[in-house]
């Protein structure tokens, strides 16, 4: 099974894994152009592994450079971004903490899950120097080696390993420290979220630097720098990128002319479409709609 890195959304419309076992496994394993994982947010944790490469993350605003190799635990409903370079390795575990939980309380591990629902600790980040990385990155390889068995057992195993992975970064400390937010800060993530999705609701007609601006309630100066510092991308770069994607899914699964999925995305200029579509893929539209049955290199694919 594989799903094109494009199908990413704000808050993540598609289910990671099964509601019975709902923990899935991505790799990103290099491509024909870097991959701007766009910004997005979903209520389920996940740890990832670094493998190969170095990577640009944004988090809650704020921007990292991230050196292979490493791992990053992200906790649940945090805004993030990711660019993936064209010869980078990246693996990531997303997964439904609730499916860890035992049934009686437990302290120490109720703390580990306080500290991933909440999100309120600095970037939680294990780099080879620290004692509990190795074992970490066993335990972390044996997830994604094993994700295809659903046996019983199997299973059982998978989330031993996903909560030992949770254990060594409470061990190496990642979880102890607070990060104080202010409300306004606050404020501000949630009309970014209220923002983002607002854009999805109406990305196929006409939207305006104006219109997102009077959304949150910000100058249009003001809001143009505050949406590349939260993005990485300007208002019409992410509003475009937005409708190529979504013009991407449609020639895949629809059989709609060009002409109409051009339109029905957002692009009155259907040479304007032929322009960004090229430059976004690397290839024409229906280019893009014939390959669908060639696996090509880039591939976000669960395991």
């Amino acid at each position: 099974m594989k799903n094109t890195i494009p199908q990413n959304v704000p808050k993540e419309a598609r289910r990671h894994g099964s509601s019975v076992f709902p923990l899935a496994v991505y790799l990103w394993n290099g491509g024909a152009y870097p991959e701007h994982v766009k910004i997005h947010w979903h209520p389920e944790a996940e740890i990832i592994s670094f493998d190969r490469g170095e990577f640009e993350v944004g988090i809650n605003m704020k921007r990292y450079t991230i050196k292979a190799p490493c791992m990053m635990m992200i906790p649940c409903n945090v805004v993030h971004y990711l660019i993936l370079p064209t010869t980078a390795l990246q693996r990531a575990i997303v997964f439904n903490p609730d499916m860890l939980k035992l049934a009686s309380f437990d302290e120490a591990q109720n703390g580990i899950f306080d500290a991933i629902a909440q999100g309120t600790r600095p970037l939680p980040l294990l780099t080879p120097e620290q004692e509990d990385y190795a074992e970490a990155m066993a335990d972390f390889g044996y997830v994604c080696d094993h994700i295809g068995h659903e046996d019983a057992s199997s299973r059982l195993l998978i989330k031993s390993r996903v909560m030992s992975v949770l254990a060594r970064f409470d061990h190496a400390g990642m979880f102890s420290q607070q990060v104080i937010t202010t409300s306004v800060d606050q404020q501000r993530m949630q009309k970014l979220k209220e923002l983002l999705n607002w854009i999805h609701d109406h990305f196929s007609g006409p939207l305006s630097i104006a219109d997102a601006s009077m959304r949150m309630n910000f100058s249009e100066a003001y809001f143009c720098r505050f949406f590349k510092k939260a993005t990485h991308m300007s208002f019409t770069e992410y509003l475009n990128d937005y409708r190529l994607r979504k013009a991407a899914e449609k020639l895949l699964l629809t059989s709609q002319s060009v002409t109409e999925i051009s339109q029905s995305n957002g692009f009155e200029n259907e040479a304007y479409f032929f322009r960004l579509f090229k430059r976004r893929f690397g290839i024409t539209p229906l280019q893009y709609r014939k390959s669908v049955c060639s696996p090509k290199p880039g591939v976000k694919k669960a395991l």
